[in-house]
């Protein structure tokens, strides 16, 4: 139907009575294997334009292709899978509505061509399986405020690029299925979010943004197997399991960067949360621009590499929406760092113990957490109690556990620090204090200590007390009571 050559003009030739197109796609067992559709001129010079509905209803599977050789020049787009839920949609021409919306929604898969570009206001894409991005094929929203891209599916296979530019803008991809989950496929893809607002803040069903997000989220796993660049001008990032067993992986050798630059004084946030975290073999996730990252889970499995290059950054590993369990760092990871010369702040919290219930935070293979030997440094292992951990006030539960013959290495030019009620330091096992560390702290009231406890900083003070003497006001209340030493290490 309708090559390019001979297209629908339906601009009304500038004097704005624009027409409304609709094409039915009804295979009635005639063989039938999809409709063809090539130019459509819906947009005249009065900047009026058309809306085009495509309705893909067939009795018997089939492949709806939109636009194979030309670009698609209208007003809004809806194209509904209709009755079957398995039929495909084939985009092999562009759509430019740069100031519309784009509904592709189907039971099917989703197939955008090589080399093409999407552009609408709104650009909502939804598949109950797949939905595959060709490479150096652009998605592209903005022209008004909060523009939005929706991306829905099991599986997103990207080699292109997404972008939303506009105020309070948002990015959100992921799979709304209670039973299926997200996978993330393919090569080096950009996804940018350009949002130029400071005082706005509105909600999503992730996390309040101030200024826009970018969400990558799933009711159900999240598997990102390929490397990734995230871009945004003041915006947070999220990539988020709903579950309350699911389960964040990141693919071995790849590269996650939760980059961006601000505009204004707003802290801007990246949030990574699954009931598991698994970072695969020499991957790495890294920032130069969130004030915080944050990985929130019950097990954090790291065999890569986790660094932010932020003055006075945070990156922070806690179990925080995790009710009713404690925090496992296991794996073989490359220290977790703060590079800049500054220094910043290295961070494992254990929210949730309770007066009747305590949790502990189990280091269970070799790390480090090296915040820096700036002024900024710190690095800290703690009981927290959510209600507030910066003036410590508040009484907390729980112990830090060393596993037997693990090491843990701390850096920081500030200070580095265990604290809970009570800290084991498992046989064979060693915590090591290096840099240019300000004070060593284990703020306890009952030390284990069947390893080695140890300080290669020239002129510091190793703590051993239940307040960590860092000149707080208010001064500490959340670990009182008579100090305990143990065990048959050494200090």
């Amino acid at each position: 139907l309708l090559p390019s050559a001979n297209p629908i003009d339906l601009s009304g030739n500038g004097s704005g009575a624009n027409g409304n197109l609709y094409i039915l796609s009804s295979d009635n067992n005639t063989g039938q294997t999809g409709i063809s559709v090539g130019e459509i001129i819906s947009e005249d010079a009065s900047g009026a334009a058309a809306n085009l509905t495509l309705v893909n209803a067939p009795i018997n599977p089939t492949t709806l292709i939109i636009d194979s050789t030309g670009t698609l020049d209208s007003g809004n787009i809806t194209s509904l899978s209709g009755y079957v839920t398995v039929a495909n949609i084939d985009v092999n021409g562009s759509f430019l509505t740069p100031s519309a919306s784009i509904n592709i929604t189907t039971g099917g898969d989703i197939n955008i061509g090589n080399n093409l570009t999407i552009s609408g206001a709104f650009i909502d894409l939804t598949s109950l399986n797949t939905i595959t991005l060709g490479t150096s094929s652009s998605l592209l929203a903005g022209g008004v405020t909060g523009s939005t891209i929706n991306i829905i599916a099991e599986i997103l296979n990207d080699d292109g690029s997404i972008t939303a530019s506009a105020n309070n803008a948002n990015i959100n991809i992921g799979n709304d299925s209670a039973t299926n989950g997200f996978t993330l496929n393919g090569s080096n893809q950009t996804i940018t979010l350009d949002t130029n607002t400071s005082t706005t803040t509105t909600t999503s069903s992730i996390i309040i943004i101030p200024g826009g997000s970018i969400q990558i989220a799933s009711n159900n796993n999240i598997s990102i197997n390929t490397s990734l660049t995230f871009s945004t001008i003041n915006a947070n990032i999220a990539i988020q399991s709903l579950s309350s067993s699911g389960n964040i992986s990141i693919g071995a050798n790849d590269t996650i960067n939760l980059n961006g630059t601000s505009s204004t004084s707003i802290q801007f946030q990246g949030l990574i949360s699954a009931y598991t975290i698994s970072i695969g073999s020499n991957a790495t996730i890294a920032t130069n621009f969130l004030n915080l990252m944050e990985f929130s889970t019950t097990t954090f499995t790291d065999n890569g590499t986790v660094t932010s290059s932020v003055a006075n950054g945070f990156i922070q590993i806690d179990d925080a929406g995790y009710a009713n369990s404690g925090l496992t760092l296991n794996g073989t990871p490359n220290p977790i760092t703060n590079t800049s010369s500054t220094g910043g702040v290295i961070n494992v919290f254990d929210y949730n113990g309770t007066a009747t219930q305590a949790y502990s935070i189990n280091i269970d293979s070799n790390y480090t957490l090296n915040g820096g030997t700036g002024s900024g440094g710190v690095a800290e292992i703690s009981e927290a109690n959510i209600n507030g951990t910066n003036n410590e006030i508040y009484t907390t539960y729980g112990t830090d556990i060393v596993a037997p013959n693990v090491t843990l290495t701390l850096t920081g030019g500030n200070y580095v620090e265990l604290d809970a009620p009570a800290i084991t330091i498992g046989a064979g096992a060693t915590v090591v204090a290096t840099g240019a560390a300000g004070v060593v702290i284990f703020e306890t009231k009952d030390l284990t200590n069947n390893g080695t406890l140890t300080s290669q900083v020239a002129n510091v003070d190793i703590k051993i007390d239940d307040d960590d003497d860092l000149n707080l006001n208010p001064p500490d209340a959340d670990i009182l009571g008579t100090v305990v030493i143990n065990g048959t290490g050494s200090v």
